[in-house]
């Protein structure tokens, strides 16, 4: 597996199993609420929001994505499970995978430790000899970490997008802002590009015929997010049939301190380098 290929996979997933730090604002404090009961605008929700996200040291998340490939003659269906646990001051973070598609249920689980990847799949046995392999990222700690951390994620898409139809509701017994994000694919691609500096030749889902629509339930006292939901669709044409694949993500998010500590069992992981 080459280094090109490791790259693709975790950018096909930025703005699918995202969103993320981009034109961040910062704020003095949170937007005050009108005396007549009035949300907040659109603009001051978005940037005391950014700056909230941008002072998170630990969080967890739980992420559904279902992507729902539809061609002229069938329709496929693949639903992607997550659980995120995230140290952003240690950059370290550990998550569960569970994907069912077509083919069956396959499950992996992924460190990020020490400027290693760690990832744990039986399918990795048949290839590798090993249900462990690793990977030294210390060449672009950066790129990879932010590729990984969800809440940057959020905060690029946030912070390069149009806030609108700000509206109250309750999750988990949380008061939360509701907001629309509007977000033009072509200029989040070269926000993307250039903040995290990639190599040509690599590709973004978000690139080509593709819209974004995304949701943030920002919490009302803290003004981080609680939960974003983001949808998906792109519409190309294979040897003259319409694919129109649409994937749907929904994250919930909680804060608080996070310890990551690698398993025994992945210190003796096969180095799989540039392959």
């Amino acid at each position: 597996m080459r280094k090109s290929r490791w790259v693709g996979l975790a950018v096909a997933v930025l703005v699918v199993l995202s969103g993320c730090a981009g034109n961040s604002a910062t704020t003095e404090g949170p937007p005050v609420t009108a005396e007549n009961g009035t949300v907040p605008a659109a603009g001051d929700v978005q940037t005391a929001a950014l700056s909230a996200m941008s002072s998170v040291d630990g969080y967890t998340a739980n992420q559904t994505t279902t992507i729902v490939r539809q061609t002229d003659g069938a329709n496929q269906t693949t639903t992607v499970s997550v659980s995120y646990a995230v140290n952003r001051s240690e950059q370290a973070l550990v998550s569960n995978r569970s994907t069912t598609g077509p083919d069956g249920t396959a499950t992996e689980t992924r460190y990020l430790v020490d400027e290693t990847l760690y990832q744990h799949s039986e399918t990795f046995t048949a290839e590798y000899g090993t249900a462990w392999i690793s990977r030294d990222l210390s060449d672009n700690p950066t790129r990879y970490w932010e590729l990984s951390d969800q809440l940057w994620r959020y905060q690029f898409t946030m912070g390069n997008a149009t806030l609108s139809n700000v509206s109250t509701a309750t999750v988990d017994g949380r008061e939360t802002y509701v907001v629309t994000a509007s977000v033009d694919t072509d200029e989040l691609n070269t926000a993307l590009r250039e903040s995290l500096d990639l190599p040509p030749g690599v590709a973004l889902t978000s690139e080509g015929n593709v819209s974004l629509e995304a949701t943030f339930w920002i919490d009302t006292d803290t003004y981080r997010p609680v939960q974003v939901e983001r949808t998906l669709t792109e519409t190309r044409t294979n040897d003259g049939e319409t694919v129109r694949v649409t994937r749907d993500v929904k994250t919930s998010l909680a804060y608080g301190t996070v310890s990551v500590s690698l398993p025994d069992a992945a210190e003796n992981a096969q180095a799989i380098g540039d392959q």
